[in-house]
């Protein structure tokens, strides 16, 4: 049931023009407000760069891009799926200014397909599962990361139980994160963001500083 914008715009609502406007337009899409907008614009784009991981998805599959195409398939790979990732972007950014709300794909299918709500179903229950395999493999990846530097410095072997239990640290520290409320996460995702920008600048300069050999070619 759509809810009434002319009854349900409260005073505080109309603080500011833009979050009148916001607020109205989710009103006419079914939605109380209720979420309060406590997040910068770096902390958005930062829980975006969280999402994408580029440090540990860079690391974690850099082997195996140097063992299949080498420097030349590492290359091309990723400027051309960043192309076609970024048609992909343009058209969920697209589809969120057309439906901005936190229900997020499950509500954007349920929209445009109205008759067919099994497909919203799904949509929302993946999107679900994938989450959670998302934060749960991102969350493993600190752990071994933790775990290979307690190894190299104190010159000994952690066990799978040992490594688990880092794992698990991880996690319950990841749960206790993300209840201390929008603001703290909102600080946090922008850290992270500028983390992931400066150690990705470092990682590329002390990869060419330090490369035993340096090839460029004109065709790569």
């Amino acid at each position: 049931m759509t809810l009434g914008p002319a009854q349900q715009v409260s005073p505080e609502m109309r603080s500011t023009e833009e979050n009148y406007e916001s607020n109205k337009r989710l009103l006419e899409l079914g939605y109380r407000v209720e979420f309060r907008r406590e997040m910068s614009f770096f902390g958005v784009l930062g829980m975006s760069f969280c999402a994408i991981g580029i440090l540990t998805g860079m690391s974690s599959a850099f082997q195996t891009g140097l063992f299949s195409g080498g420097p030349l398939g590492l290359f091309w790979g990723w400027n051309i799926c960043s192309l076609f990732m970024l048609f992909i972007a343009l058209s969920l950014a697209e589809i969120c200014s057309a439906y901005p709300t936190m229900g997020g794909l499950y509500f954007w299918v349920c929209k445009m397909k109205p008759d067919a709500p099994a497909l919203g179903f799904c949509t929302g229950w993946i999107y679900t599962i994938a989450m959670v395999l998302t934060g749960t493999s991102g969350n493993l990846s600190v752990a071994l990361y933790i775990a290979s530097l307690i190894e190299i410095g104190q010159e000994t072997r952690l066990s799978r139980v040992e490594i688990a239990a880092i794992a698990w640290g991880v996690n319950i520290a990841s749960g206790f994160l993300n209840t201390i409320g929008t603001k703290a996460i909102g600080r946090v995702s922008a850290f992270n963001m500028w983390w992931t920008v400066g150690g990705t600048v470092v990682l590329v300069i002390t990869l060419v500083v330090k490369a035993p050999e340096k090839v460029c070619s004109l065709y790569f």
